[in-house]
């Protein structure tokens, strides 16, 4: 902890000041979303909501984070910032700081800091309040992202020493995307060094780093083909998992920039063909690579997998444990979507919603309807009325035994 420590504080003193132009995309405004995906955010809200706070104050709280994220993703960070100060333990610092990122890398400096300062409040009281470690650690790290995003370096390197291995990708992350094209070689030294300290969040930070230097470098041929050949070398003792995650990286890059990205989707392919996986993984796995397929131009193929995936679920369905189905499903209707058919998505995702409802306790039924709901919105497949009906049969179920 104290090495990575100290590499972080390090790398963010010699950051160099922001880009004035370089933000992520703008979200859409509030005023933008439509009122259905809205509905979809406050009833998974409420579904997260309905878990009793004993004893199930953890999931509850987890679930209620999904949904400040989701509100974020889709472009209502006012009402993720107020849904996050109604979270009761610490969660409610950790989803204000997603808020306050979120805010930094859309260019929103003043805001940013703003919520940030907040959050740095519900940290001292969450520590008076023993908090575990790990959870402050992720709290600061993404403030620490959040002051590289924003050029505030000295608050970042502040906030450095406190944050672990097992956090620290999110800092890594924001250092490299903020990277000069001037300071790019000295990002590629230091993810070198952590690789060859080993370790397997360091490496794996450092090669998620190293991911974000490979789109930051797009336009410099050499250093671009360094970061993905250190991604390849680095990665020999990481999880097979995190290999595909860092090869579908690459290949969306590629996709954003009109480059040929099918021999990576490939790849992934034969990756994931080549392994065994538990049954609920499989039908999320080929989604994924459909729909990099699908972006990288093959379409028909892409389909052709894809439902080919769906069918693989339905064979695999017995295999797997009823908490487990919903969350196989979901993929794949989020897919579907993204291919331009809503309503094969949404016939997809009402299946999803019936798998969620199979167990008899509460609990994972709250957790499956969150999911889905939220699943809907950022998709952008609004339930017809058969489904919302539904929707509030699930909802109004839910009771003892939680």
């Amino acid at each position: 902890m104290l090495t990575t420590s100290i590499l972080l504080a390090a790398s963010l003193l010699g950051l160099r000041p922001m880009d004035a132009g370089q933000t992520e995309p703008v979200a859409p405004s509030a005023s933008a979303v439509a009122p259905w995906r809205e509905e979809l955010v406050e009833r998974a809200w409420r579904a997260a909501t309905a878990m009793p706070l004993v004893p199930h104050v953890k999931n509850r709280s987890r679930a209620q984070e999904s949904v400040v994220d989701a509100c974020l993703e889709l472009g209502l960070a006012g009402k993720a910032e107020k849904l996050a100060l109604e979270i009761v333990n610490w969660r409610s610092a950790a989803a204000l700081s997603s808020v306050a990122l979120h805010h930094a890398r859309g260019g929103r400096a003043e805001e940013a800091r703003r919520v940030a300062h907040a959050t740095e409040a519900l940290i001292t009281k969450n520590t008076a309040e023993a908090a575990q470690e790990w959870q402050d650690e992720r709290v600061r790290a993404r403030l620490a992202a959040t002051y590289v995003w924003i050029g505030d370096k000295a608050d970042a390197a502040r906030l450095a020493p406190g944050i672990g291995e097992s956090e620290a990708g999110a800092v890594q992350s924001a250092v490299a995307a903020k990277t000069s094209p001037e300071d790019a070689d000295a990002r590629f030294a230091a993810i070198d060094k952590a690789v060859t300290a080993g370790g397997f969040e360091n490496v794996r930070n450092a090669l998620q780093a190293c991911a974000e230097l490979h789109a930051r470098c797009w336009d410099d041929v050499e250093r671009r083909e360094r970061a993905e050949r250190t991604i390849r070398e680095g990665w020999s003792l990481l999880p097979l998992r995190v290999r595909i995650d860092l090869l579908a990286s690459l290949a969306k890059t590629r996709i954003e920039h009109g480059a040929e990205a099918l021999a990576l989707v490939t790849e992934i392919r034969t990756l994931i063909d080549g392994a065994q996986w538990l049954p609920e993984d499989r039908a999320p796995l080929r989604a994924q690579v459909a729909t990099l397929r699908y972006q990288a131009g093959e379409r028909q193929e892409a389909r052709r997998e894809l439902d080919a995936a769906l069918a693989g679920y339905t064979k695999d369905r017995t295999e797997i444990v009823d908490i487990y189905r919903a969350g196989a499903l979901r993929p794949v209707a989020e897919a579907y979507a993204t291919m331009g058919d809503p309503d094969e998505a949404r016939r997809v995702f009402a299946r999803a919603l019936e798998e969620g409802t199979l167990n008899p306790n509460s609990r994972p039924r709250a957790d499956d309807l969150v999911a889905t709901c939220l699943a809907m919105a950022k998709a952008g497949v609004e339930p017809d009325a058969t489904l919302r009906v539904r929707l509030e049969q699930i909802a109004g179920a839910f009771g003892d035994p939680w």
